[in-house]
């Protein structure tokens, strides 16, 4: 089934972990249906329509970056990486 990210930071961390299907520039990946999809479904981070994009910054956005949120440990992760990348280029 087609799937749209909801928010940026879904698009950027988030994949379909069982396959490893990630989303596209536009925010949009073919997912099977099954426990892990409708998980993400279930809680607002897909949709099944194309989102409809505003200025605003909504709630749930700004929770993302949160220690317990999936999308919050993925950042971390990859901000430990790049840290680290950039201790070991100044070391050499």
């Amino acid at each position: 089934m087609k799937v749209y990210a909801l928010k940026d930071n879904v698009k950027k961390f988030i994949k379909h972990v069982p396959t490893g299907y990630k989303f596209d520039a536009n925010g949009v990946s073919d997912w099977p249906d099954d426990q892990f999809t409708r998980r993400r479904l279930r809680d607002g981070d897909i949709s099944l329509e194309p989102p409809k994009r505003g200025a605003t910054v909504t709630k749930s956005e700004k929770l993302d970056a949160a220690p317990d949120s999936i999308v919050g440990r993925f950042q971390r992760r990859e901000e430990q990486l790049q840290a680290t990348t950039q201790q070991k280029s100044k070391t050499s």
